[in-house]
């Protein structure tokens, strides 16, 4: 759950961003798992998904280190947190995130989804390096069928 006043916005780096509505101080904790909003769902929960629950959960939940059996859905704001090479967010932590340095309001938050998210290099593959979806064809499929780790656990239909 966010723990600072942010908004949703227009984002240069892809879609929605998540930018700060007051001034955010260096060290600040930003954001924890709070299990009465964020979800922590049981992956074997989704082996009938349909497509629609399926691009969800590939789109907006994210396979913790810590517990590979799960997927993680932020209740809030979070989810819509983009990445970037050079976050100002630290989620290194298990279920906490900071901020790395003094973020003024209307600044998007941003974070390293390889800090907390096991299938992040499917993502990767399909950014470029300032954060921005890739077009379809210019992405290389991470294996021979083109699935990746969250796509290879939760069926598709």
């Amino acid at each position: 759950m966010m723990l600072v006043p942010c908004y949703l916005a227009a984002s240069e780096i892809e879609g929605l961003g998540v930018y700060a509505r007051e001034s955010i101080k260096r060290g600040q904790l930003i954001w924890r798992f709070d299990p009465r909003i964020d979800r922590m769902i049981s992956l074997d929960s989704f082996s009938d998904s349909d497509e629609r629950l399926s691009d969800f959960l590939k789109r907006y939940t994210y396979i913790p280190p810590y517990d590979t059996s799960v997927c993680i859905l932020d209740g809030d704001e979070g989810r819509y947190m983009n990445h970037s090479e050079t976050p100002n967010t630290d989620f290194s932590g298990i279920d906490a995130g900071y901020a790395l340095m003094d973020i003024p309001a209307g600044v998007e938050l941003t974070c390293d989804y390889r800090e907390f998210d096991t299938t992040a290099h499917v993502m990767m593959a399909s950014i470029s390096p300032l954060g921005r979806q890739l077009p379809a064809d210019m992405i290389a499929p991470s294996n021979t069928n083109g699935a990746g780790p969250l796509q290879t656990r939760i069926r598709l239909s």
